[in-house]
């Protein structure tokens, strides 16, 4: 019971991490292109 929990914690936590790091990037980009325009 625990064990499988924890396994769907750790799944859903991976999730967010490779969610977040796609926005992380994204949002980068987004920035970068923004300075790009105004400067």
């Amino acid at each position: 019971m625990t064990y499988s929990l924890t396994c769907q914690f750790t799944e859903i936590v991976a999730n967010i991490n490779s969610l977040a790091l796609v926005e992380i990037v994204s949002l980068k980009y987004i920035i970068d292109y923004i300075i790009f325009e105004l400067y």
